[in-house]
């Protein structure tokens, strides 16, 4: 038996073994706490996150989330573009959180240090990251176009929808097909940037 992440990639198994019947979907699931932290191990607490980053998730700005890697895979590169484009509409008011680490972080953060109301925050154990969940009004999940990573759907996508907010996706592939299919927020092809920033357009009116 063999399990595959994605019907695509059950698709393109079967096509290389020659047999259909031993390739299976499992879908992965939303990351979860495995094991139980002590408060004082915690670098943030409710109160204390609330405490500190309150002023940065502002009520009359859209604020977007992106947690995981930030790297070549994640098209960050892109993604630091569109935020310094849609920093010029001055019709919106959007907030930009990078929570996480990769080869791109300190690359992107450079890029966008001039950039106001762009937040990078650096990897915190999973327990703690629910408190930027609730904060959030919008997730972001972008990939770098390709038929690899078409096939693929992050594993971050599954802990987004247990948040049950809208997704901002700059993504192809299966992971585009659900969030259209089932109303899971706006996608739009990566380097689409017009579309890109139409949907955070519609996102922040539908917020206001």
């Amino acid at each position: 038996l063999i399990l595959a992440q994605s019907k695509s990639f059950q698709k393109r198994i079967s096509e290389i073994i020659g047999n259909k019947k031993k390739v299976k979907v499992l879908h992965s699931w939303p990351e979860q706490n495995i094991k139980k932290i002590n408060k004082t191990d915690l670098i943030y607490t409710k109160k204390k996150f609330k405490k500190r980053f309150l002023k940065r998730f502002k009520k009359d700005h859209l604020n977007i989330l992106f947690t995981g890697n930030v790297g070549w895979a994640q098209n960050f590169s892109y993604i630091s573009r569109m935020v310094i484009a849609i920093k010029k509409d001055t019709s919106i008011k959007v907030a930009w959180h990078i929570l996480g680490s990769g080869r791109d972080y300190d690359r992107s953060k450079y890029i966008l240090r001039n950039s106001r109301n762009v937040y990078f925050y650096k990897h915190i154990p999973f327990e703690e990251v629910k408190n930027f969940h609730d904060m959030t009004d919008v997730f972001l999940i972008s990939l770098f176009p390709g038929k690899a990573l078409n096939s693929t759907i992050p594993g971050k996508f599954q802990t987004y929808l247990t948040a049950r907010k809208p997704i901002l996706g700059s993504i192809s592939g299966e992971c585009a097909y659900f969030i259209k299919k089932y109303d899971l927020g706006l996608s739009s092809e990566p380097g689409d940037s017009k579309n890109f920033k139409q949907n955070v357009k519609a996102l922040y009116h539908q917020k206001i």
